[in-house]
C-alpha cells in the first residue's frame, strides 16, 4: 500500500501441503499479484510468484518467496 492509501497490492495464493521425513508440513504454491490503480505500484501487477511455506510440529513456520526474472 502506498502512504496515501490510493494503491494497494493483493496477492492470491494457490498451494498444495506435504509431510516430511522431518515432521514438518510443507506448502509450495505460487502466488498472483495485481495492483488495484495507478503508476506508482504498477511493477508488481499480473506478475506470477513462487513460494514455500513450512510448519513444524511445534508450530513453528517460515516463508520464503520469490519472482522469476
Amino acid at each position: 500500500m502506498t502512504k496515501d492509501g490510493i494503491e494497494i497490492v493483493t496477492a492470491t495464493g494457490r498451494g498444495e501441503g506435504r509431510m516430511t521425513r522431518m515432521r514438518t508440513t510443507t506448502y509450495p504454491g505460487t502466488l498472483f499479484f495485481k495492483v488495484s490503480s495507478g503508476a506508482k505500484l504498477a511493477f508488481p501487477n499480473h506478475i506470477i510468484g513462487f513460494n514455500e511455506y513450512e510448519v513444524d510440529e511445534l508450530g513453528g513456520y517460515s516463508l520464503k518467496s520469490w519472482v522469476r526474472k
